[in-house]
């Protein structure tokens, strides 16, 4: 993994710039002298270092001091059929390519190229500094100032390394994360720190700081649009081919963690012909006392259809855990109870046996549509109003949802017809969790900056493909907790690539639910590359009762710990429903176990800063 921390100050002011010396001198020197110097010029200073090997991220030194590039770049020109023949071409920013980034504020960095980057650029012509992160979200960017310097890092420490300002949580931020776990957020846990989105871009004028998004899926969704079923299919599949053969080009092993679901063993099935042909494993994690935890059927058919060697791991499903009771200090809660082991003897083995990376399939169900909030009808009657198209997607609403033509009709008719605008609020329409209280509960669901600033506003688009934005930006960016993670081996999503999430967005609803199948463009684009049990298949698993287990084997800490804790006292939580969760009569279900661990995490991250 590689750290950066940058610092951007106004060079037109003396104290400023001796205040940034200062900080420089005491990264350099006193607090991290692992830290190396890519750019220390008027106005900004880039620091980075590597934890462990560095595959994914490049040092991108511009010409003439005009900023440092972090990341991984491929040009737009891999996408197309022919990918699997050629390694993509490595990104050179010569004095052509810089002074088109510079010149066009960064916008030609989004539409010449895509990746996994972090972007400090400097125009010296009028001292603007630009800060953009890459639409994938990777790598994490959080921001906050030091006086009068902004500063860019990803981890807590790095900033509290140069910054001994008292930090103090974000109550406001806490009562979202409680009731809704959105990731595309500017608040972090701590009111002091910010995160810079997935496309945004900050432009740095003396004092100054300004945001927009030169990447907005809003805009994307509604630009190009892919209305013909056999050109969607067929971008799809050599846009995905595209995607996962550029990023398997950095690696020269990779194990690819195979549920047997279709998104996994559609990027089993790309890496097959792979330009640079690394090594493939794949690993599937399954508990045999638990049968919605176990699908070895379905990935060793999809491990034999794309003749990959496919290694079965046990997880251990009891009621003895041994678990951390505390939490780590860091930017946002992160997961209770905490596992003692953070890396497997498992991933060791695979990195000295030549493999440098795992492909996750994560993404696959907000790229493709997978069963929308709102039925597709719902966009078919908004474009079409109530008549054989409409109806035709109502049909096919039947057969995925299985509710009744009346009903579908009526929601089609309320969003589509009578044009009812589609809201973020839609996705909490109610208390789900007693614990919390009903005022932060209502608060919550009325407040707009909570989400996303591109949604905060009622949706003047086709709904469902407004609600399949908001979940492309919500979902796919995870938020960064801020804290060192050293695995031996690089874990990658190449679903979250760029140019895939723009077609996808570009794809209407009801391509994508053709027929009344869910996923049904990903489906056709791969039918003759996997499995037909898998092409055909609607089954996800549940999970286990480990985590249910080991919150029954500490209840009575978890009570203690809630009813003394600073939820209760701020406010947040229903002290008479805690006491009733969670007494010793009461045995929680899985459907519960998820929101009291996630309590607990929070009420033990409190704990740091208070």
């Amino acid at each position: 993994m590689l750290y950066y921390l940058t610092l951007i100050w106004n060079p037109e002011s003396a104290d400023q710039t001796a205040f940034a010396a200062q900080k420089k001198l005491a990264l350099l020197n006193e607090k991290q002298p692992m830290w190396q110097i890519a750019l220390d010029t008027k106005g900004m200073a880039v620091f980075y270092y590597t934890l462990g090997e560095n595959i994914m991220y490049d040092i991108h030194r511009l010409p003439n001091e005009k900023g440092v590039i972090i990341g991984k770049l491929f040009r737009r020109s891999y996408i197309n059929e022919n990918s699997a023949e050629h390694m993509p071409e490595t990104v050179v920013f010569d004095h052509a390519l810089t002074n088109r980034v510079i010149h066009s504020s960064g916008n030609t960095l989004i539409d010449e190229t895509w990746g996994s980057y972090i972007a400090f650029l400097r125009n010296p012509e009028n001292n603007k500094s630009y800060v953009i992160r890459s639409p994938s979200g990777d790598p994490p960017c959080q921001y906050a100032t030091i006086g009068e310097i902004t500063t860019y890092f990803v981890r807590l420490e790095d900033y509290e390394n140069i910054n001994n300002t008292r930090l103090t949580i974000n109550n406001h931020f806490i009562s979202g994360h409680m009731i809704y776990r959105s990731t595309a957020r500017r608040e972090t846990g701590l009111e002091q720190i910010s995160t810079l989105l997935p496309g945004e871009r900050h432009c740095i004028i003396k004092n100054r700081t300004e945001s927009d998004f030169p990447w907005n899926p809003i805009e994307i969704s509604q630009k190009n649009a892919i209305k013909d079923l056999e050109s969607a299919v067929y971008l799809s599949r050599h846009t995905l081919r595209s995607c996962i053969h550029a990023w398997s080009s950095c690696f020269d092993g990779i194990a690819v963690s195979l549920s047997g679901g279709l998104d996994s063993s559609i990027i089993l099935a790309c890496l097959r012909d792979s330009p640079n042909n690394p090594k493939i494993i794949s690993r599937n994690y399954y508990m045999n006392n638990s049968p919605n935890a176990d699908e070895r059927k379905y990935a060793r058919l999809a491990a034999e259809k794309s003749m990959s060697h496919l290694l079965e791991i046990e997880v251990n499903d009891n009621d003895n855990d041994e678990t951390e009771d505390t939490t780590i200090r860091s930017l946002i809660p992160i997961g209770w109870p905490l596992p003692k082991i953070e890396i497997s003897a498992e991933d060791d083995d695979l990195f000295k046996n030549g493999y440098d990376a795992e492909f996750y399939g994560h993404g696959g169900d907000e790229l493709f549509a997978r069963l929308t909030g709102l039925p597709s009808s719902v966009d078919a009657a908004w474009k079409f109003g109530i008549g054989k198209k409409s109806m035709s997607a109502i049909l096919n609403d039947c057969a995925i949802r299985s509710l009744s033509a009346y009903f579908l009709a009526r929601i089609a008719y309320a969003y589509g017809v009578k044009k009812k605008p589609w809201h973020m609020s839609h996705f909490i329409r109610k208390n789900n969790n007693p614990l919390i209280s009903e005022e932060i509960f209502n608060l919550f669901k009325n407040d707009e900056s909570h989400w996303h600033p591109l949604y905060q506003q009622t949706n003047t688009i086709p709904p469902v493909k407004y609600e399949h934005t908001f979940i492309l930006s919500h979902g796919l960016s995870g938020s960064h907790s801020g804290i060192s993670l050293n695995h031996p081996i690089t874990g990658l999503s190449p679903l979250k690539s760029q140019p895939l999430l723009e077609l996808c967005m570009q794809i209407p609803i009801e391509l994508h639910q053709h027929r009344g199948v869910d996923r049904y463009i990903a489906r056709a684009s791969f039918e003759n590359d996997i499995p037909r049990e898998i092409y055909s298949r609607k089954s996800k698993t549940f999970g286990t009762n480990a985590v249910t287990n080991s919150l029954i084997n500490k209840m009575e800490y978890v009570r203690e710990t809630l009813l003394s804790g600073y939820l209760i006292n701020n406010g947040f939580l229903n002290r008479s429903a805690v006491e009733n969760a969670l007494s010793k009569t009461v045995t929680p279900t899985q459907a519960e176990t998820l929101p009291i661990c996630d309590l607990v995490a929070t009420e033990l991250w409190t704990r740091n800063f208070i």
